[in-house]
């Protein structure tokens, strides 16, 4: 079946208004929220969960990265890890109740593996 172009534009200009309506039903937002080092700045010392892992996080420090124009915006994140080594390099869906899930790269910090930094660099 052939189909112009302006039937076309139609159904795909309606489909991301559809899933926007669909995931928020769900209760899922469709936009994604930009972690800012103010968002974890109250949950220093609180831990945090590692999906499909056993391992637990515990958020130990903040630092604004030395050449961020804006330190809530260019930060990183260093967590302590309840299993040294439990978690290599990569990323991570963390998820703790006052932010959510998001999927963040998480790299070692020391030999052990016992702390791992999270940087968030948005210039």
């Amino acid at each position: 079946m052939k189909t112009g172009r302006r039937a076309f534009m139609q159904v795909a200009g309606a489909l991301p208004a559809a899933a926007a309506a669909s995931s928020i039903s769900m209760g899922v937002s469709a936009v994604a929220m930009e972690l800012r080092r103010s968002h974890f700045q109250p949950l220093l010392g609180q831990n945090f969960s590692v999906a499909g892992e056993a391992a637990e996080l515990r958020l130990v420090a903040l630092s604004a990265l030395p050449h961020a124009l804006q330190s809530d915006r260019s930060f990183s994140a260093l967590f302590e890890l309840s299993r040294p080594g439990a978690l290599p390099q990569n990323t991570w869906e963390i998820a703790h109740p006052a932010l959510g899930r998001h999927a963040v790269f998480l790299s070692p910090s020391d030999a052990q593996g016992g702390l791992l930094e999270a940087v968030f660099n948005r210039g």
